[in-house]
């Protein structure tokens, strides 16, 4: 018979060091084992400081109600009702409760002492733990695994399997002996795997992206501590491709939000800089500073380092960036240094929209000026609304203001887009949007838009599961023309993806461009 013990008594022996509690446990139990099949303990109080201040609190008695138990244990049973209790209640906000559940299950309500068989799943809403054999102790909220256990933690987004595991529910510590599994896109495994309450730390470990069973590249190293959804830092690192060490660094960190570079090297080539490499690497000062650089060398270019100091903070990055530096078009400035704080996309209050903001000043140059650049921009964002299962609209403002001591100018620029998706099939999605810029006059080519009115039309086609292909026309509204048209074909290699792209420029703007980028798959 399954049973539910809401243990109010549990509860209160999670505060340490009550009289009260234990005049209770003693009025109301004797040293018994009972079987069930589950277990609520109600985590009361914050867990570091139940292990310091002792909290008077009061119990609200219900009836009287006995446990359940097999037929073995009948008779005992009666004999020794236990006093249910209503959970306590307390000045701390109330936690999830530790719920233990099994085909089996013997408990000891006296010592808290839990051993669970069969099909056993453990519960801290969010967090699963899933094994086959466990013992514990609800009064420590402790968890002690010998075989195979299953570790689920969505709000670090991690699925993490793995044998001999200890974890304390209260204080989010734990271990795992030969884990493996998944840290938000990383396939991460290592010899030890420690928990914390905000990251992992993997020791003799391996990390990688790459699904095959023999990874396309990987990262191993002595230590790996990871913050999910942040930053990962790994010790005495060495970067494979396949079975080949390709650079070993002592200490290499890596961000994990999705604007940031990678530790693998980068192929590209344009029309008009060339064949190039690039490799990034970044090195940890503190939690939240680190140094980095950009290694780049073109063809047609040269040496184009770039350096950077990078503070990151929860809702800002600010960095001072100095090197070269090329757009999406091919337009270079050298930054002279450049500082440049970016206020990551917030909600506004309970509202659809979004907003984020851009702020910069540094010296810049080109091959024909030097100007010392300000930079400052809003921008909003909507919701993506769904006007039906397959039609979305995103919609997106902003309002930018650009100095230059060059030749003393202000640019005020007020922007808008807006664009419709339209997913026909699952091979086939389609596209229109409008884009407008107030003012495209910049001192600067890079970074700028083209265009002041532009309606883009475009189409994407999977052939397979390894080509897609798409197509797009960009018209200019303010000249009647069209400016260009893009052809894209995307192949997967795997684990890389190789990206063909050529622009045909129709008003002259520029001239044709092919380009092409091999990089590492991004899932």
């Amino acid at each position: 018979m399954k049973t539910k013990i809401l243990a109010g008594l549990l509860a209160l022996t999670v505060v340490t060091g009550v009289e009260q509690g234990a005049a209770l446990a003693a009025e109301t139990s004797e040293n018994r084992e009972v079987t069930v099949s589950r277990i609520d303990v109600e985590d009361t109080i914050d867990a570091a400081e139940a292990t310091n201040t002792a909290i008077a609190q009061e119990a609200e008695k219900d009836d009287k109600q006995p446990v359940a138990s097999k037929e073995s244990a009948k008779d005992k049973s009666k004999e020794n009702k236990a006093k249910k209790k209503a959970p306590l209640k307390t000045k701390q906000t109330k936690k999830a409760p530790l719920t233990i559940e099994g085909d089996e299950l013997f408990f000891d309500d006296a010592s808290g002492e839990v051993h669970a068989t069969g099909n056993v799943v453990v519960t801290q809403t969010p967090d699963t733990m899933l094994t086959k054999e466990l013992r514990g102790n609800t009064k420590a909220t402790e968890v002690w695994i010998d075989g195979e256990a299953t570790m689920i933690q969505p709000e670090m987004a991690t699925k993490m399997v793995g044998h001999t595991v200890h974890y304390n529910y209260a204080t989010k510590l734990g271990t795992m002996a030969d884990a493996k599994g998944m840290v938000g896109n990383e396939r991460v495994a290592g010899k030890n795997m420690q928990f914390f309450p905000d990251k992992l730390i993997s020791h003799e470990a391996t990390m990688t992206r790459c699904p095959a069973k023999v990874p396309d590249y990987h990262i191993s190293a002595t230590k790996v501590e990871i913050w999910p959804g942040d930053k990962l830092i790994a010790y005495n690192a060495k970067v494979w491709i396949k079975n080949t060490v390709i650079y070993s660094v002592g200490v290499y960190q890596r961000s994990l939000r999705k604007e940031e570079g990678n530790e693998m090297p980068q192929i590209n080539y344009s029309t008009s800089d060339g064949l190039s490499v690039q490799q990034y690497y970044e090195y940890p000062l503190t939690n939240n500073w680190a140094l980095a650089t950009n290694q780049a060398y073109y063809t047609k270019q040269g040496y184009r380092p770039q350096y950077s100091l990078i503070d990151r903070e929860d809702k800002y990055r600010f960095r001072i960036q100095e090197g070269h530096f090329r757009d999406d078009s091919s337009n270079w400035v050298k930054k002279e240094p450049e500082f440049r704080f970016d206020w990551y996309q917030q909600r506004i209050g309970q509202t659809v929209w979004s907003y984020k903001f851009t702020a910069i000043y540094g010296k810049w140059r080109d091959n024909a000026k030097t100007s010392w650049h300000q930079d400052y921009a809003l921008y909003f964002t909507r919701d993506p609304i769904k006007l039906s299962d397959s039609l979305t609209w995103y919609i997106g403002t902003g309002y930018e203001i650009v100095r230059e001591s060059y030749n003393g100018s202000r640019v005020n620029t007020m922007t808008f887009n807006t664009s419709f998706y339209k997913t026909v099939s699952p091979k086939l999605t389609v596209w229109t949007g409008y884009n407008y810029t107030q003012n495209t006059k910049n001192l600067f080519d890079y970074d700028k838009n083209d265009v002041g009115r532009e309606w883009v039309n475009g189409i994407t086609y999977t052939l397979d599961r390894m080509n897609t292909i798409s197509y797009s026309k960009s018209y200019d509204l303010q000249y009647k023309r069209t400016h260009a048209d893009t052809f894209t074909w995307v192949r997967n290699l795997h684990c890389w993806t190789l990206t063909l792209n050529y622009v045909k420029y129709k008003d002259h703007s520029n001239s044709n461009s092919f380009n092409w980028n091999l990089s590492l798959a991004r899932w």
